[in-house]
Protein backbone atom coordinates (compact mmCIF):
# COMPACT_ATOMS: atom_id res chain seq x y z
CA UNK A 1 0.00 0.00 0.00
CA UNK A 2 3.12 2.78 0.88
CA UNK A 3 4.27 1.81 -2.46
CA UNK A 4 1.05 3.32 -4.50
CA UNK A 5 2.08 7.10 -4.94
CA UNK A 6 -0.94 8.85 -3.84
CA UNK A 7 -4.41 8.69 -1.31
CA UNK A 8 -6.81 7.75 -4.61
CA UNK A 9 -4.84 4.78 -5.87
CA UNK A 10 -4.18 3.33 -2.04
CA UNK A 11 -8.21 3.54 -1.33
CA UNK A 12 -9.02 1.80 -4.57
CA UNK A 13 -6.73 -0.92 -3.85
CA UNK A 14 -8.13 -1.00 -0.02
CA UNK A 15 -11.07 -1.12 -1.47
CA UNK A 16 -10.77 -3.66 -4.41
CA UNK A 17 -9.07 -5.84 -1.78
CA UNK A 18 -11.83 -5.65 1.10
CA UNK A 19 -14.61 -6.45 -1.60
CA UNK A 20 -12.62 -8.95 -3.30
CA UNK A 21 -11.81 -10.35 -0.29
CA UNK A 22 -15.01 -10.56 1.59
CA UNK A 23 -16.90 -11.59 -1.19
CA UNK A 24 -14.57 -14.78 -2.49
CA UNK A 25 -14.67 -15.68 1.72
CA UNK A 26 -18.55 -15.35 1.53
CA UNK A 27 -18.71 -17.51 -1.73
CA UNK A 28 -16.51 -19.98 -0.57
CA UNK A 29 -18.60 -20.23 2.64
CA UNK A 30 -21.57 -20.45 0.64
CA UNK A 31 -20.14 -24.21 -0.77
CA UNK A 32 -19.96 -25.71 2.23
CA UNK A 33 -23.27 -24.36 4.12
CA UNK A 34 -25.67 -27.37 4.99
CA UNK A 35 -28.87 -25.45 5.47
CA UNK A 36 -31.12 -22.84 3.53
CA UNK A 37 -31.43 -20.75 6.19
CA UNK A 38 -27.57 -20.50 6.62
CA UNK A 39 -27.18 -19.45 2.86
CA UNK A 40 -29.49 -16.85 3.15
CA UNK A 41 -27.54 -15.02 6.16
CA UNK A 42 -24.72 -15.12 3.41
CA UNK A 43 -26.24 -14.14 0.86
CA UNK A 44 -27.72 -10.99 2.35
CA UNK A 45 -24.16 -10.27 4.00
CA UNK A 46 -22.75 -10.80 0.23
CA UNK A 47 -25.55 -8.01 -0.86
CA UNK A 48 -25.00 -5.88 1.59
CA UNK A 49 -21.06 -5.85 1.59
CA UNK A 50 -21.36 -5.51 -2.15
CA UNK A 51 -23.13 -2.09 -1.73
CA UNK A 52 -21.68 -0.71 0.91
CA UNK A 53 -17.97 -1.19 0.60
CA UNK A 54 -17.68 0.54 -2.98
CA UNK A 55 -19.96 3.06 -1.61
CA UNK A 56 -17.82 3.98 1.07
CA UNK A 57 -14.40 3.75 -0.69
CA UNK A 58 -16.34 6.16 -3.04
CA UNK A 59 -17.36 9.10 -0.65
CA UNK A 60 -13.94 8.69 1.19
CA UNK A 61 -12.77 9.72 -2.27
CA UNK A 62 -14.88 12.33 -2.98
CA UNK A 63 -14.31 14.27 0.68
CA UNK A 64 -11.01 13.90 -0.09
CA UNK A 65 -10.98 15.54 -3.52
CA UNK A 66 -13.74 18.09 -2.18
CA UNK A 67 -11.05 19.17 0.31
CA UNK A 68 -8.33 19.55 -2.08
CA UNK A 69 -6.21 15.98 -1.40
CA UNK A 70 -3.71 16.47 -4.61
CA UNK A 71 -3.84 13.71 -7.36
CA UNK A 72 -0.26 12.22 -8.34
CA UNK A 73 0.98 13.60 -11.71
CA UNK A 74 3.87 11.61 -13.37
CA UNK A 75 6.88 13.55 -13.80
CA UNK A 76 5.48 15.69 -10.61
CA UNK A 77 8.93 16.65 -8.84
CA UNK A 78 6.90 17.14 -5.43
CA UNK A 79 6.99 13.54 -5.58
Amino acid sequence: MLRFPDFYTRIHAAGITDSAGAGLILLGLLLRVDTWNTAVRLLIILLFLALTSPTATHILAHAARRDGVPMWRKGDPRR
